[in-house]
């Protein structure tokens, strides 16, 4: 199952020839372990509340940067307004993952794990890491990027997380 993001409707399909816009596509169910305690996370637990779930390698330097991005987005957002975050690896090695995570100084969240890949199949991660989305507290995907680029992704995803958590939203404009 292929997710997708095409705001406009299919005008063939719609009938309408403007073409109506879509509603936001809900979040494919997880499924995912977490690492500290084996407890799967489904879907449904994230109802109520933004978040943000990045899938990553832990040997991957884009997705380190993903995640130091995310770090910084959090802590300034009150706990009132800050998403959950949701970080999959996409490589089932528990003691690999805490290792480089913590020689990175990027051990502030408890990774999952997402053994046989069904996660990563129904959420479309199917090319490079880091695969970063935001899913407002209705389930729904506000936003998904693939890779990391550092001058556009992290100003992005301050705006996306604000916006899917009701905060206000910061004006995030290049000095340039």
């Amino acid at each position: 199952r292929e997710l997708r993001m095409d705001p406009k409707q299919d005008t063939a399909q719609s009938g309408n020839q403007a073409g109506e816009l879509m509603p936001l596509p809900l979040a494919p169910e997880l499924g995912v372990v977490e690492m500290s305690t084996g407890e799967v996370l489904e879907t449904k637990a994230l109802a109520g509340r933004a978040t943000i779930v990045i899938f990553f390698l832990h040997t991957c330097p884009h997705c380190h940067k993903a995640l130091e991005s995310i770090k910084e987005t959090l802590s300034k957002m009150s706990d009132a307004e800050k998403p959950r975050l949701v970080a999959i690896s996409i490589q089932n090695n528990p003691s690999a993952v805490r290792s480089a995570m913590a020689e990175l100084k990027l051990d502030y969240f408890d990774p999952y794990l997402d053994p046989g890949g069904k996660a990563t199949e129904r959420w479309g991660v199917t090319g490079g890491v880091p695969v970063v989305l935001v899913v407002d507290a209705q389930g729904r995907i506000r936003h998904r990027s693939q890779g990391w680029n550092g001058n556009r992704d992290g100003a992005l995803l301050r705006m996306h997380a604000a916006r899917a958590a009701g905060a206000t939203v910061p004006m995030l404009l290049d000095p340039k």
